[in-house]
């Protein structure tokens, strides 16, 4: 997991470099990625999707927006955000990412094999 604050002026640059930071870590590539899952609407949720296609640039499963199903939800869209992944995502490895207005952002990286489906 990584958290942090977004450069002012670009944050999709930002957000993307903790992405691939984020896969680096964990010693993954982009190929490994199976979805993902935003947690963003609006101009927060465009900043995300932008992101994520920069940083993964292959084809991968796209979640449903937490925030367009639930609205926003403060301190519980996280754990919304988390079991709607554990309901919904396909087997495999899914990066989880969440930002708001004022910078604030967070990536995760997920494992969802048939031992948690059910």
């Amino acid at each position: 997991m990584r958290l942090g604050l977004l450069p002012q002026g670009r944050p999709v640059p930002g957000m993307t470099a903790a992405i691939a930071r984020l896969l680096q870590q964990a010693g993954l590539t982009q190929q490994d990625i199976a979805w993902w899952s935003p947690a963003s609407a609006g101009a927060a949720g465009d900043i995300e999707a932008e992101a994520a296609e920069a940083a993964l640039r292959c084809a991968s499963v796209t979640l449903p927006c937490i925030a367009e199903r639930f609205g926003h939800a403060g301190g519980a869209s996280v754990a919304l955000q988390l079991a709607a992944c554990l309901a919904m995502a396909p087997e495999g490895i899914g990066l989880l990412t969440g930002s708001d207005s004022a910078g604030q952002f967070g990536c995760a990286l997920l494992r969802r094999n048939a031992s948690t489906m059910h």
